[in-house]
């Protein structure tokens, strides 16, 4: 059966007590419909559940078809959906953003959401090029940190923090939306799912399939990674590309964010950007010397800011004529006490 070439519904639609509206946005997993709720009478968002590599919408209706083969893995991804559902419903916070409903109807699953007015923070970024201001840094950054510490205190994490799931408000304010742990369950139980992975923005961990070693650290380098775009006006290096080039001793791709930032933001923010930005660049360079050790006696270690940075994790430089084990020997050794990577 041939999938339609749109697969959103039409204006007018009525799906349960909703009235759809024009489309919000639309990507390889669902689409979000501006709606009109006929009981309370108010503007809602509503996302509807149509991943469309497993799935596609029934030619002239509004039912969702699961493609064939594939009816076993749109289930669990449907499950996933509605469980990712009823997490969001628990959370009441301003930056967050606010789940009202979720049902089933058209074999699929539908998340009900408070319509706010703004756009998203890749919006903004189109429609005002170049690095965004110190000041508008600072006050998107305090309330979104509330929110994502919100999600964490609660046992939960985002999964897909980048520029297109960061909503800001007319007024500025940020709103936490699009979480991806149902995407990204799927991507784990499923390899015809695709477009699991924000390129970029998505760390290490996330390319693998254990979940266990996701943790709070993944969401930061998210954030660490949007805040690069919005200073640098350009999209992070993804992990991927960014672990073989250290791997293969090339020149890192990935310049540090405090030298993009120079001189465009004060002393007190470096050090934020940082510590966001770089905090896994360092342990992945730790990583990598402790595994290749073909990397040890390279100029990328040897007296190289890494090797000062994490002190005894470099290999000593031999004088000529002077013993391994003299003091003189062992450059790498300081009155600085080696930083933890948390």
């Amino acid at each position: 059966m041939p999938a339609t070439l749109q697969p959103h519904l039409p204006p007018g639609t009525k799906v349960s007590r909703y009235e759809l509206g024009e489309v919000l946005g639309e990507g390889g997993f669902a689409i979000t419909y501006r709606a009109w709720d006929s009981r309370l009478h108010r503007d809602v968002a509503i996302k509807e559940f149509l991943p469309q590599d497993l799935a596609l919408r029934e030619p002239g209706g509004a039912a969702v078809l699961a493609r064939s083969g594939h009816e076993d893995e749109y289930r669990f991804g449907l499950q996933r959906f509605l469980d990712e559902a009823k997490t969001l419903a628990q959370f009441d916070h301003p930056n967050i953003v606010r789940v009202t409903d979720h049902f089933e109807a058209n074999n699929t699953a539908y998340l009900v959401m408070f319509y706010e007015r703004g756009r998203s923070l890749s919006q903004w970024l189109i429609e005002h090029p170049g690095p965004v201001p110190e000041a508008t840094l600072r006050q998107w950054l305090a309330p979104f940190l509330r929110g994502l510490r919100e999600v964490h205190d609660s046992g939960y994490l985002h999964r897909d923090i980048k520029p297109g799931n960061i909503y800001l408000r007319d007024k500025g304010e940020p709103l936490l939306i699009d979480f991806g742990s149902a995407r990204q369950a799927m991507g784990r139980h499923s390899r015809s799912v695709t477009g699991v992975i924000s390129a970029g923005y998505a760390p290490l961990e996330q390319y693998g399939r254990d979940a266990r070693k996701q943790n709070a650290r993944t969401d930061l380098y998210a954030l660490g990674a949007t805040l690069y775009r919005c200073i640098s006006v350009a999209d992070p290096v993804d992990a991927l590309t960014h672990r073989n080039a250290l791997d293969d001793s090339d020149p890192d791709p990935l310049i540090a964010a405090a030298e993009i930032g120079a001189g465009r933001y004060s002393a007190p923010l470096h050090p934020h950007l940082h510590r966001y930005c770089s905090r896994k660049r360092r342990a992945l360079r730790y990583l990598l010397w402790r595994r290749h050790p073909r990397l040890r006696g390279s100029k990328r270690c040897n007296g190289s800011p890494f090797g000062r940075r994490f002190g005894a994790a470099c290999p000593p430089r031999v004088l000529p004529g002077v013993s391994p084990t003299s003091p003189v020997s062992k450059p790498w050794l300081s009155k600085r006490r080696p930083v933890r990577i948390k």
